[in-house]
């Protein structure tokens, strides 16, 4: 991250910044089929991901709202959502929410194939600055819409809001509520456009194939010393 390649900089080291990578043609392409809009969580509670303020939004979803969508939660066990919600809380996302255990790779290539958003809402921290998440490029490369916090790099330099992702205002519970009833609310139409370009952003500034000059100049310059 840039945030990390200012420190070295500081310091008059060498550096080449580059984000995380992806191979958006590892994967069939898989068209996305209309009906419940889906999304994938894959926060794994730690410090980084607002794990409650995601989970508190969905809970606060109108009735009808709730019966257009589908939530899957990777890396989370239930057990931590009996904490961080009360029981009404947990209550109302019963029907919506699906607590996938460990899975396969393959498993988890299909399940993403399915999916239409990605949530991830983080506080601003040292660590959230520092750490460029590669669950946006891997989910994006499969046409995945992220619905992400306005924090770092991937949001600063490679995504677009209302273009190819929605940005998150901040990581509170309201923000993320109003982050995810701007994605559930996009017509079919325009959420393919998003769709469209999320794996556009792919191909033109997360393939490993367009930093290979870079990576390549990278280390020969190492024999310049």
């Amino acid at each position: 991250s840039t945030y990390i390649e200012e420190y070295y900089k500081r310091k008059r080291v060498r550096t080449t910044c580059i984000p995380i990578m992806a191979d958006p043609s590892e994967f069939e392409t898989v068209p996305k089929t209309r009906g419940k809009y889906k999304i994938i969580i894959p926060a794994n509670g730690m410090m980084k991901d607002a794990l409650p303020a995601m989970m508190k939004a969905v809970a606060a979803l109108s009735e009808f709202e709730k019966k257009n969508i589908e939530v899957h939660l990777c890396g989370i066990k239930e057990v931590q959502l009996e904490v961080i919600l009360s029981k009404e809380e947990l209550s109302a996302v019963k029907d919506v929410i699906t607590v996938h255990s460990w899975m396969e790779y393959g498993d988890l290539v299909a399940l993403y194939q399915q999916m239409h958003f990605l949530l991830l809402a983080r506080d601003t921290s040292q660590m959230t600055l520092a750490n460029f998440p590669s669950k946006v490029p891997e989910t994006m490369g499969f046409g995945i819409v992220p619905i992400v916090s306005d924090v770092g790099d991937y949001t600063k330099y490679y995504l677009q809001d209302k273009v190819n992702s929605i940005f998150i205002d901040g990581s509170s519970k309201e923000a993320c509520l109003a982050a995810i009833r701007a994605a559930i609310s996009l017509s079919w139409d325009r959420y393919l456009e998003y769709s469209t370009n999320a794996r556009k952003c792919v191909e033109e500034k997360f393939d490993y194939r367009v930093w290979t000059p870079t990576i390549q100049h990278m280390i020969e310059s190492l024999f310049e010393l």
